[in-house]
């Protein structure tokens, strides 16, 4: 049996419609909404600013140029795949998680853990690397305990988000970039 070190690896993230990235990276800013407070249904004059910049987007980049894929970090477990950021950047080693809402982005371990993601093939249900036999696969990817990470849309932005609150399972590809993958931290682990 594989042991952990040898199910994880290091994958890009993409679909073919849209790259996937945090939002900040797909517009070329950081990624403010401007929510108005309401009470009671009337309009109040609050305003509030939320940054979003964290979350993952599924949408063409601002200016339509060419982004660079998401690099993920697929750390094998029992109950699923962890992610962490691998690409360049600001996010570079935070953990994949999901917000009150469901939405999924990189957070800072320290203030929001890490969930484990289930690589769901579309003819074989769950999967992990060992089954993965090329280095490019379709692949949907399920929250564990939750739902099946699709497009979404959040209360006073026009962007599209990554979520996991119900909704149609959006289809990935995962270019497998390195298998046998180590933590960072351990490099020589076995």
């Amino acid at each position: 049996m594989p042991t952990h070190r040898q199910n994880s690896f290091l994958a890009h993230l993409r679909t073919q419609a849209h790259p996937i990235h945090c939002l900040d990276v797909l517009l070329g800013a950081p990624a403010e909404v401007i929510v108005p407070f309401s009470g009671g249904g009337v309009f109040s004059g609050a305003i509030q600013a939320r940054n979003d910049s964290h979350l993952l987007g599924h949408q063409t980049s601002a200016d339509g140029s060419k982004v660079e894929p998401l690099t993920l970090y697929f750390r094998y477990t029992p109950e699923g795949y962890y992610l962490y950021v691998r690409s360049p950047g600001p996010y570079f080693g935070r953990g994949i998680s999901v917000d009150d809402l469901g939405h999924i982005g990189a957070f800072i371990i320290a203030e929001r853990e890490p969930v484990p993601f289930k690589l769901i093939h579309p003819q074989r249900g769950e999967t992990s690397l060992e089954h993965l036999k090329h280095d490019r696969v379709g692949m949907f990817l399920q929250c564990a305990g939750k739902g099946f990470v699709h497009r979404s849309r959040r209360h006073g932005s026009e962007h599209t988000y990554l979520n996991t609150a119900g909704g149609s399972p959006l289809g990935f590809i995962l270019d497998i970039q390195e298998r046998n993958a180590p933590w960072l931290s351990y490099p020589d682990e076995f």
